[in-house]
């Protein structure tokens, strides 16, 4: 048994959750990082809540129009060869800004992981058009977002925008990858479905390391956000190392993302669940790349098909939203301000004041793109839309560096 597997079990059966959590957060409150530029007063009404701000050192910067504050940030995993950009739901007032980010950090694909509105209270802003017969025309930054269509799934819904920019008219196709049935409160029930939509954002490119990095939002931009990005990295590195889960160490890596952005992970829970959703991805993986090593003869020759590439199918608000409204894990609610974590379930923390079972299935290889398919993304993401095969298998990426037991203390830019 490897040490991770030996670590989840003996914290599952001491009921230890919340001790180890508090560990996390007792280390990362220690971090001495600054958010001057969240706290000032004319971008206090841009955070949807006051408590989880960027850090300076971290935070997207905006490069056209009015302002350049967006509560969003850069994640770095180094060792996975991964950056996110981590940000809130977007409010009315915000909207625009968040496709400016959008468009300039030349991102593929956001990745939506709340729904609109949770427990009689909105969580995010409609922010995109639902339908061909609707635009959104974002005069104050150049900006016009199109539908072009969506494929829904078990758990997900994949939809295609047309980004346009209104000066150049330049067009970009994004995706939309939006996971609609995490809970209003804790986790989902199994890994297998949040590994199904891991394994849909995977083939969709949106990862690849020669586009701009994914956008993903919660509410709050920490909690679930902050869930896929450890169980996506850690994973990464489990698959770098051969499978070994004995390189790589979650607490660590988690801590290593705080450094960029407050209070990932909220909860005990959610904590767990990153734990389970890892192993049960590594065992899946395990399985996966021991099968690869003997194929069979009929294998080798499906092997050879491009179609294996193809995704598969799992079959008016106000200008502040409240999470105190969140309650369960939530009683033992904390403030980031201060250097400490936003504590929510369905994201967030404080009140802004007015305006402001299965088996899980086999992830997927990780596959450079083409420069061909890079040079037609409507076509490929029409071809994700539809669920075939839209890209030729090419040789895998050169694998990453080994992860170091225990990352630096600090890496930062």
């Amino acid at each position: 048994m490897f040490k991770m597997e030996q670590e989840f079990q003996e914290i599952d059966s001491k009921n230890s959750w919340n001790s180890v959590y508090q560990k996390i957060r007792h280390k990362s409150n220690s971090y001495d990082y600054t958010c001057k530029d969240a706290r000032r007063m004319d971008n206090k009404s841009l955070n949807r809540y006051r408590d989880v701000n960027p850090y300076d050192h971290s935070r997207v910067i905006l490069k056209r129009g009015d302002k350049d504050y967006i509560n969003a940030s850069l994640v770095k995993v180094k060792a996975a060869n991964r950056t996110y950009i981590l940000t809130q739901g977007p409010l009315p007032t915000t909207t625009s800004h968040f496709w400016l980010m959008v468009w300039e950090q030349q991102t593929k694909a956001i990745l939506m992981l709340n729904r609109i509105i949770e427990k009689n209270t909105v969580k995010c802003h409609q922010y995109w058009p639902m339908s061909q017969d609707e635009e959104l025309v974002l005069t104050g930054v150049g900006l016009k977002v199109a539908f072009l269509g969506e494929k829904p799934a078990t758990n997900y819904t994949v939809r295609e925008l047309m980004l346009t920019d209104l000066e150049s008219g330049q067009k970009r196709v994004v995706l939309h990858l939006h996971y609609t049935t995490w809970p209003d409160f804790g986790v989902p029930e199994s890994p297998a479905a949040f590994l199904a939509f891991l394994q849909a954002v995977r083939e969709s490119g949106a990862l690849d390391v020669d586009v701009g990095p994914p956008v993903v939002h919660c509410s709050a931009g920490i909690g679930r956000s902050g869930t896929f990005c450890l169980v996506d990295s850690c994973l990464v590195l489990i698959e770098a190392n051969g499978g070994r889960l004995d390189r790589v160490d979650v607490q660590e890596v988690l801590l290593e993302m705080r450094k960029y952005r407050m209070g990932l992970i909220q909860t005990p829970d959610q904590l767990r669940f990153s734990y389970l959703a890892i192993l049960e991805g590594a065992r899946a993986l395990s399985c996966c790349q021991q099968k690869d090593a003997h194929p069979t003869a009929d294998e080798r020759v499906i092997n050879r098909s491009p179609e294996r590439n193809g995704i598969t199918e799992e079959s008016s608000e106000s200008e502040a939203t409240d999470s105190s409204d969140d309650e369960d894990e939530g009683d033992d609610e904390d403030t980031v301000g201060g250097g400490k974590d936003a504590s929510e379930n369905g994201e967030g923390s404080s009140r802004l004041p007015t305006g402001a079972g299965d088996s899980p299935p086999p992830l997927p290889p990780r596959l450079k793109r083409s420069s061909e398919e890079n040079s037609n993304s409507s076509s490929e993401a029409k071809d994700l839309l539809a669920g075939e095969p839209g890209a030729k298998e090419t040789p895998p990426r050169k694998r990453l560096r080994i992860v170091p037991h225990h990352l630096p203390e600090k890496d930062l830019p």
